[in-house]
């Protein structure tokens, strides 16, 4: 009986809730921090993990961290699951030298599973929003309490302050080093994860902690594919901000992936993390507010809370708005939050420094996205092309790119793509003049190519329609045999189902005619129909069965208005 292990990292204060979690789940988990903690004889119970790293050296943490691991792997190896959890913290903080560090000793874990022969399958980096850590480590007795954050200010802006105690610069400068701090800390736990896995052999998961917990229980104790839903953010939130609601299309994506968990089918949220909500007002100047995140399922918010795995307020609008910071003869106290007029005055500070964050962001949620695709074993995108700006949205596009990318560097079993789309919005793309030249062209090609023809002569007797209309163009004769005409007309049908489908593949997704093999297209009459039966099982024997979908192929010619 062959027994696995699976290391999964957790955000700081998400530890014991998830242990709670995989337990109530009969999963065996072990808690890596508890276990050291316990081997402190002078260990209290109400003292916790920052106690300990505070209190000892580097290199005693790391002999505590390696007797932990002994113990637990031992534990393990005497149990009688197949499959057990160790969990921990990747990165650990000491206050006194201020610093990040690491004491994992991926050679000791290996050499430790090696001696039980027990497997390491996964592992896995679970993250959260970098406002909903930053709220938890605002906490007292925290990392960025109320203690750090003076501390941070009479530091770095104590004549400011005595000048004008109501000048925001010092508090949202506190923010923003924190929020960024944290940026930094997750970007050093990925490549640390990353590296563990490839030492470990083991394949790697980044999560994100806002989407269904029991699709992540079920990769791991399945040993199951999983895969990325891609799909617009930017156009919904657009509608919201102009609305003030969410657009019918954000509930039938949340929903979408509890309804293929039915059927097995994994897949990841890209909107799992959602930092990219920097306000802004109509003159382009940052609010210091955020707008709300991408909402959760019902399901997802239920089960979620019921855990205490999020807070009741996961949109953190104030999260970066400062507070005044009053000082009095004996101390320093944070007071209440900051009106928008007096934050108004220092309009310039504000933007240069909150934009420094959104660029972090920005760049991190590229990264993030293009890891997803590649610890992932294929692509659903639903709607990759707006019809409105006549283009595929660009972080769709990029992921598709990536994933191309992946595809040319594989001699088999390449990463799949599954993309659905209206067959409102499937007509307004093939109806449109753009997509009618690069069709014509692309019909003139395939016929150049396979009787050997020039293109231009090819072209010469093509009508807009993509008809064949005759061998002599208006510049003279084309240079087209009587006997290959009448060839190529006879085969025009097959032809332009051909083009039709290789310049729908370019321009909704970037692909070429030759990445067909592993794409695969659904046509839906309404949203509604993402969820249903047919739409699932179509879906399930593309990705596990590896049957295609012909049928979209034939779908395309009768959504033309331009006739042959």
């Amino acid at each position: 009986m062959q027994k696995n292990v699976v290391l999964i990292f957790s955000p700081p204060d998400k530890r014991k809730k998830l242990v709670s979690f995989f337990k109530d789940q009969n999963m065996q988990v072990y808690n890596i921090e508890s276990k050291i903690n316990s081997l402190d004889s002078n260990h209290s119970s109400n003292s916790g993990l920052r106690n300990t790293i505070t209190k000892y050296p580097r290199n005693k943490l790391q002999e505590k961290w390696q007797e932990a691991i002994s113990e637990l792997i031992i534990t393990i190896s005497n149990n009688d699951h197949t499959l057990s959890i160790l969990l921990g913290h990747l990165l650990y903080y000491k206050d006194f030298t201020k610093e990040f560090f690491s004491i994992f000793d991926t050679s000791f874990l290996i050499q430790k599973l090696k001696e039980k022969k027990i497997n390491l399958s996964y592992t896995v980096l679970i993250i959260d929003d970098i406002y909903d850590i930053y709220a938890s480590l605002e906490k007292s007795n925290e990392l960025y309490d109320t203690t750090a954050c003076l501390d941070f200010i009479v530091s770095n802006f104590k004549e400011l302050m005595k000048k004008n105690k109501d000048d925001p610069r010092p508090n949202i400068s506190w923010k923003i080093y924190c929020l960024t701090s944290i940026l930094n800390w997750r970007s050093q736990e990925i490549t640390l994860a990353q590296n563990i896995a490839t030492q470990t052999k083991s394949k790697f998961i980044l999560w994100g902690l806002k989407q269904n917990p029991l699709v992540l229980k079920n990769l791991i104790i399945d040993n199951s594919n999983i895969y990325y839903l891609s799909h617009p953010i930017s156009e919904p939130r657009r509608d919201f901000k102009k609305k003030n609601i969410w657009p019918n299309i954000v509930e039938i994506i949340n929903n979408f992936q509890s309804s293929l968990l039915k059927q097995n089918i994994l897949i990841q949220m890209p909107t799992s993390i959602d930092e990219y909500r920097l306000e802004k007002d109509s003159n382009d100047n940052y609010s210091t507010f955020l707008s709300k995140r991408w909402p959760l399922s019902n399901e997802v918010n239920d089960l979620l809370k019921s855990k205490d795995m999020i807070d009741i307020d996961i949109d953190n609008h104030l999260i970066i708005t400062p507070e005044k910071i009053e000082f009095q003869e004996s101390n320093i106290k944070i007071g209440q939050k900051m009106e928008i007029g007096d934050i108004k005055q220092f309009q310039g500070y504000v933007n240069g420094i909150i934009n420094t964050l959104e660029m972090s962001i920005r760049e991190q949620l590229a990264n993030r996205d293009h890891l997803l695709v590649l610890s992932t074993d294929g692509i659903i995108v639903l709607e990759p092309y707006s019809v409105q700006d006549k283009k595929i949205h660009r972080g769709i596009q990029k992921e598709i790119e990536y994933l191309a990318q992946i595809n040319s560097s594989l001699s088999e079993k390449k990463r799949r793509v599954c993309a659905l789309f209206l067959q409102t919005e499937v007509s307004k793309i093939i109806n449109d003049n753009n997509f009618n030249n690069d069709y014509i062209y692309e019909l003139g090609n395939i016929i150049s190519k396979e009787h050997g023809i020039k293109l231009k002569n090819i072209q010469g007797c093509l009508d807009f329609k993509g008809k064949l209309i005759s061998s002599v163009g208006s510049m003279g004769k084309q240079f087209i045999p009587s006997h290959q005409f009448s060839q190529i007309n006879n085969m025009m049908t097959g032809y332009r189902t051909r083009a039709l489908k290789a310049s729908f593949i370019s321009t909704t997704l970037g692909l070429e005619e030759t990445d067909q093999d592993y794409i695969m297209m659904i046509f839906l009459k309404d949203f509604q129909e993402l969820s249903n039966e047919v739409t699932i099982k179509k879906i399930k024997e593309f990705f596990i069965e590896g049957k295609n979908n012909p049928e979209w192929e034939t779908q395309l010619e009768p959504l033309r208005l331009i006739k042959n």
